[in-house]
């Protein structure tokens, strides 16, 4: 069997575009791919139901980090099934959802968190965060690693709350 995976001090989900990015922030719903499943159940079997977790999004387009959410989990959400399943599926995204039978049929991200915001700070510019988060690729190119230590959520933290 699989090790079970921990749910980590912090997440960070990455966004392609900024219509994802308004998406995400407009909805305050985060997704992985399904490769993911495991760390978002992790998160949602912890006693609080990840609202220890702290999570971020980061906006690939811009290079800028967006945060500080925490997961706000409802009754029956889950890692196996979509929040919504036309999420991430209009484009461009309007602020509106498309009624049930519009868009382009079913999310590819059926890994979905609902986050609500811990506090608004304005999101910070690859340039503060290029020495804490971990790339694909040089130049805070690609995704950044998802789950971060304790260490790295203290330091984002930190850099949030100096950056108001």
């Amino acid at each position: 069997a699989p090790e079970p995976v921990a749910a980590p001090p912090g997440l960070v989900f990455a966004a392609a575009d900024g219509d994802v990015v308004a998406e995400c922030l407009d909805r305050r719903l985060f997704a992985f791919p399904p490769s993911h499943a495991s760390v978002l159940r992790a998160v949602l079997a912890t006693p609080d139901r990840g609202a220890h977790v702290r999570v971020f999004l980061w906006d690939a387009e811009r290079k800028l980090l967006h945060g500080i959410f925490k997961p706000d989990a409802q009754p029956g959400d889950s890692a196996d099934r979509p929040v919504e399943e036309r999420a991430f599926t209009a484009k461009p995204w309007t602020g509106v959802a498309p009624p049930p039978g519009a868009g382009r049929g079913r999310t590819k991200f059926t890994v979905q968190l609902r986050v609500a915001p811990i506090k608004a700070f304005p999101p910070l510019a690859a340039a503060a965060v290029a020495d804490v988060l971990t790339f694909e690729r040089p130049g805070c190119s690609g995704a950044p690693a998802y789950a971060l230590s304790a260490e790295q959520l203290t330091t984002l933290s930190r850099l949030f709350v100096g950056n108001r």
